[in-house]
């Protein structure tokens, strides 16, 4: 009997491939979930909602048991909150935000999917816990208070924030190496400052700013802090040496 080798290997081939897909699970697509499941999107397993005064917040909660807090803005548009929005009769109930926290870009519930465009006031309050905070390309504004006294917090990243509210992040010892992404355009009072009312030269801070054209500040920002050097884009450096607000710091501010 003749054995064409050729086609014996192709279907021997064939065969170990569609083992290899069967056991490695590749025979069928991942089940859907609510905003993907990586660290930039993590995956939320359900949703609840409540509604006080009118405003209704809706509690995420993920894979691994941690929740998040989101108040509706629009029909398309949620910010997310403090927990204390959402258990404003229980408020032992609130999931403290604690470690490294990633920031969903869209949260799915009841069939609509929102995408998440602001961290709202004192959303963070006095969360000693948390270390560092990832925000969505979605986020654009971080309003006033938002992470006030977060003594622990080290980091923030956020790559399309466009405002940073008054007291932002006031209190927040911690952050010494500030990123301030291109889209930056405005930092009101006191967003970056700290609780002494003279330059704390323990607190050395560097501040990276990537706008091309300096944002407006507001008063104080960087009260208390002792900022060693601020980056700039090169071609700017001049323009944020003479510029309100930062025209203080023009010793240290140097191009990247």
């Amino acid at each position: 009997m003749n054995i064409d080798m050729n086609k014996l290997l192709k279907v021997t081939l064939s065969i170990l491939f569609v083992v290899a897909v069967w056991f490695t699970g590749c025979n069928k697509p991942d089940e859907p979930n609510n905003g993907g499941n990586t660290p930039e999107n993590p995956a939320i397993v359900s949703t609840s909602e409540v509604q006080h005064d009118g405003t209704v917040y809706i509690e995420a909660v993920f894979e691994d048991g941690s929740k998040m807090y989101f108040a509706l803005l629009s029909s398309t548009e949620v910010a997310m909150v403090n927990g204390a929005s959402f258990y404003q009769d229980n408020p032992s109930q609130v999931y403290k935000y604690r470690g490294e926290v990633f920031v969903p870009e869209s949260v799915a519930h009841l069939g609509t999917v929102y995408s998440v465009v602001a961290i709202a006031y004192k959303a963070f309050n006095d969360c000693d816990l948390v270390t560092y905070v990832h925000l969505p390309k979605s986020v654009t504004s971080v309003d006033r208070c938002a992470f006030l006294g977060c003594r622990n917090l080290t980091g923030i990243k956020g790559d399309n924030v466009r405002s940073f509210g008054s007291w932002a992040f006031y209190d927040c010892e911690s952050l010494t190496d500030v990123f301030l992404p291109s889209t930056t355009n405005r930092i009101d009072d006191l967003a970056f400052a700290l609780f002494f009312e003279t330059i704390n030269p323990n607190v050395i801070t560097t501040i990276t700013c990537m706008a091309l054209n300096p944002p407006e500040l507001g008063n104080n920002v960087y009260s208390g802090r002792f900022i060693q050097k601020i980056s700039v884009p090169m071609s700017s450096v001049e323009a944020y040496k003479t510029a309100n607000g930062w025209r203080e710091y023009a010793d240290v501010i140097v191009g990247i």
